[in-house]
């Protein structure tokens, strides 16, 4: 029906492969999601048969597709996180948001840095997410809304440095992007 003709396999996570008359594969990935996907077309059609298949492609119309690891409760262990990133990918996944409230840093304790094991852990984490072609983002919620008299003062220059601060060492750490949510809230925010 002519779908390869419409997608650019060049662009984002789209990817084709064609096939020649001899019945050797060229393949053509526009980033490392898109192989992820393809590795998922092919294991899932090993007892297929390619006959007659000239070419395949495919394009996701979404562009972020990610995981939310922002919930309540027990956090994750780093082998846990790693193995749902990884099943993710191979689906098509390219984003992961880090930000459980069980992770005091992402919210009552936004103000302090990561540190020893744990810092480590999330480096290692944002560097295996990049290496699946998973985009690793950090959630923080600074008006912690379970511990909202640890929340920030949006007036006070302070708080606003000590945020940056924040995003900073968490940059640094190897996450690509941050989210700063103000969810949660009943109260409102204070102006002191």
């Amino acid at each position: 029906d002519g779908a390869a003709d419409r997608i650019d396999p060049t662009a984002g996570d789209g990817y084709t492969i064609s096939i020649d008359s001899d019945g050797r594969a060229a393949v053509t990935a526009g980033s490392r999601a898109a192989l992820n996907r393809l590795r998922t077309v092919i294991a899932s059609s090993v007892e297929a048969t390619w006959d007659g298949v000239r070419a395949v492609a495919d394009s996701p119309r979404i562009p972020v597709r990610s995981v939310h690891e922002c919930f309540y409760g027990e956090r994750w262990s780093p082998e846990d996180r790693l193995a749902v990133m990884r099943f993710a990918a191979a689906f098509g996944a390219n984003a992961y948001v880090y930000g459980p409230s069980a992770d005091r840093r992402t919210g009552g304790l936004w103000r302090e840095p990561y540190q020893g094991t744990e810092r480590d852990q999330l480096a290692e984490f944002a560097r295996q997410a990049r290496r699946e072609g998973v985009e690793p983002i950090w959630r923080i919620s600074p008006a912690a809304p379970l511990e909202p008299e640890l929340a920030i003062r949006m007036t006070d220059p302070a708080d606003a440095a000590t945020l940056v601060a924040k995003v900073q060492h968490v940059l640094e750490l190897g996450f690509e992007r941050i989210l700063i949510a103000f969810d949660d809230l009943t109260a409102g925010l204070d102006a002191e």
